[in-house]
């Protein structure tokens, strides 16, 4: 797994401020430019469009037979003022000025211009040798945009030049109206910028649940760190079923080395049963499955989000380690259980000699300690003489304590006899087998109404079999529950129970051995355990066998 560098704290601007200031800078930005742009356009394009519409005037001025006919018959030259100062009003230009050949005005805007030589001689020059073209210059109406066109008659002779103009005070006034347009168009993009950058970064911050980006990595880190620290195999998924997220364990059970190998790929290759989960939605708790040739206890769950299903996880352990750790734990708590009844029959008899003592009876409480030593003695020796491992021994007495706090007779059956002494594990395994049943022994005994409860023990090993048969005259079990009655968490006495037998199967399964109930309404209980198992001698003796 990648290291990560430490997170760095401190002050920092907010996630919904600074997505609301980038939107706004890219915002402006991008209005700035496209106004710079569009007002470049509009100017260009305002100075194109008047341009082409006083040629559009001039060259229709230039082809009207009144004109023509004007520039060539003096006596119909007025007409030519009339008729030019009637098409300026209608177009709604600055001024449109009719030239002869000698660049005389036979039209113009002001009458008394009319007769008189054109103001710039220079600009007009060109025209006269049949050019068409557009000029910015200065004339009696002040500077303005102007197009020459020539003014030719049938025999396609120019006779005259047509003058069509605009004041540059109105073409730039079409401009900046151009410009307004523009600049308000940018002013409500710029505020529709902000009211988007407001709503988008209130958003953002919804989908990451309000937390910023320190908090997120600091997150990020602290989930990390917790999938690495458990001792689970975690597979992590998304809606598609692909794996997203793995820890070192899982890739341990999975005898692979690096997370790469499995992110992106179908879980359903893996683990269908998690692909199971994210389609139907429905958790899997406590499942066994087989995983990479081993078994594993499995839980999956879906993962939602605004009810939804985003993904799913799993968490997984090898089966082996956790029934280790469970054979362990109930072994522990055989084992507490029977040096506490121990302790506490003790404290009684204790008890029983201080007052005998403060009573001052001291002749009785001679005869009685030797009584309750010997009692002791006889019930250490009759245990002891017929199984002879210390800590099997040791965990019987405290059983028959307790049976005694409870008015319970637990008998060791005189046949019973372990020839030789077995491993520490195996002890561990009968000590699992025997306080499980001995407990729903003494159990089934105590919710019964019969005044003597009775609960016996025969245990015999022989040829590497032990035979264990414990028998109470307990109520029984109903016909209807024998089939479930080694499952897990399966009890007729509700709350969190149901493990004892369950663990109890499972150990006998363990040790290759076979266990048979047999049980009668009223008359009591009996379980029959036969179990396989080479004892330490054995494994010497064959040693021993071969050599020779």
């Amino acid at each position: 797994m990648k290291k990560r560098s430490p997170i760095k704290q401190g002050r920092a601007m907010k996630l919904q401020t600074s997505i609301t200031l980038l939107i706004i800078f890219i915002v402006s930005l991008s209005v700035i430019i496209m106004n710079g742009f569009f007002s470049k356009y509009i100017t260009e394009n305002t100075k194109d469009t008047i341009s082409q519409r006083l040629y559009t005037i001039s060259r229709l001025v230039a082809q009207s037979d009144l004109v023509i006919e004007g520039l060539q018959n003096e006596k119909q030259r007025a007409n030519i003022q009339e008729y030019a100062n009637e098409l300026k009003a209608l177009s709604n230009i600055g001024f449109l000025v009719v030239l002869d050949m000698n660049l005389i005005r036979l039209s113009h805007p002001i009458p008394s211009e009319v007769g008189k030589s054109f103001y710039n001689r220079e600009d007009a020059k060109s025209s006269l040798g049949g050019k068409e073209y557009t000029s910015i210059e200065k004339g009696p109406l002040g500077l303005g945009m102007r197009v020459f066109t020539p003014i030719k008659n049938e025999q396609n002779k120019q006779i005259g030049v047509v003058v069509a103009g605009l004041s540059m005070d109105k073409v730039e006034d079409q401009i900046e109206e151009g410009q307004r347009m523009i600049l308000l168009g940018a002013i409500f993009q710029l505020l529709l910028g902000v009211i988007g950058a407001y709503f988008i970064s209130k958003y953002v911050k919804k989908i990451l649940f309000g937390m910023e980006p320190v908090e997120i990595a600091q997150l990020t880190k602290e989930r990390d760190t917790m999938l690495e620290s458990v001792k689970e195999g975690i597979l992590v998924v998304n809606q598609s079923g692909e794996i997203t997220r793995v820890n070192q364990q899982a890739l341990k059970l999975m005898a692979l080395t690096k997370e790469l190998e499995l992110i992106g790929r179908p879980v359903r290759n893996y683990m269908p049963t998690l692909q199971q989960t994210i389609q139907t939605g429905i958790a899997s708790e406590n499942g066994e499955a087989l995983f990479y040739g081993k078994k594993i206890l499995l839980n999956c769950s879906p993962i939602y989000i605004d009810d939804k299903i985003v993904g799913g996880i799993a968490t997984f352990r090898d089966k082996t380690e956790v029934q280790k750790l469970l054979d362990e734990m109930v072994g522990i708590k055989n084992y507490t259980e029977a040096l506490r009844a121990q302790s506490h029959e003790f404290k009684n008899k204790l008890h029983v000699i201080l007052g005998m003592l403060h009573l001052k009876e001291y002749k009785e409480l001679e005869t009685m300690i030797p009584s309750m030593v010997d009692q002791f003695d006889e019930e250490v020796g009759y245990i002891s003489q017929r199984l002879k491992h210390p800590a099997l021994a040791g965990f019987l007495i405290g059983k028959m304590s307790k049976a005694r706090e409870s008015n319970i007779t637990f008998e060791l059956e005189e046949s019973s006899f372990l020839k030789k002494e077995f491993t520490a594990p195996i002890i561990h395994e009968l000590i699992t087998i025997l306080g499980s049943l001995i407990e729903n022994g003494f159990e089934a005994v105590l919710a019964s109404n019969n005044k003597h409860k009775t609960v016996k023990l025969f245990l015999y090993s022989i040829d590497q079999t032990i035979h264990i048969k414990i028998e109470d005259n307990g109520p029984g079990i109903a016909k209807d529950h024998l089939d479930n009655l080694f499952d897990k968490k399966f009890s007729t006495k509700g709350g969190d129970r149901g493990y004892g037998l369950f663990l109890t199967y499972q150990t006998v399964q363990k040790l290759q051995g076979k266990i048979n109930v047999s049980t009668t309404a009223g008359n009591g209980t009996v379980f029959n355990i036969t179990l396989a198992i080479p004892m330490v001698g054995d494994d010497n003796d064959q040693r021993t066998n071969r050599r020779r």
